[in-house]
């Protein structure tokens, strides 16, 4: 990647996506940081850092937020497992990354990492599930995350390239 890029990271308050806005800052990158309102920003907040507030759902919020940028890190992810945020979850997981995903098209954004998790493959009780294990086991199990983060990583892998496992 480029040494003046700007990049906007969803989900920037959260763990990852912390630990992603100093990395791009160490390389000299120029950040914009995408997090829910009330979110804690202090550990974001230094120079070279654009703070914006908004839902990654709300697609004139993204596009607001992903206008001029090089780069998209898609971190934003609702980790719940409380049954009352299951709504809440999918908006994120899945209708979050579909916007994302259009935004970044619509704008002619070059490059979007996008991140998941293991559990969108499902459980291998031998051993490694990646995406090569052909059996997602979770389904019908209740266990939201993984059913809406596979959903979204299937809107992502629609969109052409390759998706980030992280």
């Amino acid at each position: 990647m480029q040494l003046d890029m700007k990049v906007l990271i969803t989900g920037a308050a959260g763990f990852l996506g912390t630990n992603i806005v100093h990395v791009c800052l160490d390389r000299g990158w120029t950040v914009r940081a995408f997090t829910l309102e009330g979110s804690p920003v202090d550990y974001i907040r230094r120079s070279g850092v654009d703070i914006l507030f908004g839902d990654v759902a709300d697609a004139a919020a993204v596009r607001n937020a992903m206008d001029g940028v090089d780069a998209v890190i898609h971190t934003a992810g609702d980790t719940s497992f409380w049954k009352k945020q299951f709504a809440r979850q999918r908006k994120t997981n899945v209708d979050g990354v579909r916007t994302v995903f259009q935004s970044a098209l619509a704008l002619n954004v070059k490059r979007i990492v996008h991140t998941s998790t293991v559990d969108a493959f499902g459980y291998n009780p031998d051993g490694l599930a990646d995406e090569n294990w052909p059996v997602y086991n979770y389904a019908g199990w209740g266990y939201n995350y993984a059913d809406t983060k596979r959903e979204g990583q299937a809107i992502a892998l629609s969109y052409g390239g390759c998706v980030t496992i992280m």
